[in-house]
């Protein structure tokens, strides 16, 4: 190999690394709501973001099932926004079978009401963040921002 060949070899594989280190954060969302779930995307994409939507807790729970299938080519989020009344299974049940797995990414709850025990059931489990409906799309943004970084 030439020294010219080599120094192209070379580049390409600086340039696979440097697509590792800056590959854009992967945001798994969970909302029912159509034109919030789209909204939503739309922000988190707009930040540089990777979204993958789906629209109900059964999909979610699937979802990430398959993420944490070791044969599986599907990527584990680095983060979970999910609503906290999800049809079929709720976000925060969600959540708490994320946190039964190692390496489970954060979860941020979106919630329709603020409920003393769904409030102190989310702390039990250690959702990273708590987002009052209506979503403030920047601070969504935000907070996934941080749990990102």
């Amino acid at each position: 190999m030439d020294d010219e060949d080599e120094s192209h070899h070379g580049e390409a594989a600086n340039a696979e690394l440097e697509h590792l280190f800056h590959a854009p954060a992967t945001v798994l969302l969970a909302e029912e709501d159509d034109a919030l779930r789209e909204r939503c995307c739309q922000a988190l994409a707009t930040e540089g973001f990777r979204v993958i939507a789906v629209e109900d807790g059964l999909e979610l729970r699937d979802y990430l099932s398959l993420a944490n299938d070791p044969h599986s080519r599907v990527p584990l989020p680095d983060v979970v926004v999910a609503d906290d009344q999800l049809p079929g299974l709720g976000g925060l049940d969600a959540c708490a079978q994320m946190r039964r797995r190692r390496g489970a990414p954060p979860c941020v709850l979106l919630l329709s009401c603020r409920e003393a025990h769904t409030l102190q059931r989310a702390r039990e489990l250690g959702v990273a963040d708590l987002l009052a409906k209506p979503i403030d799309l920047d601070e969504l943004c935000e907070v996934v921002a941080l749990l990102t970084c």
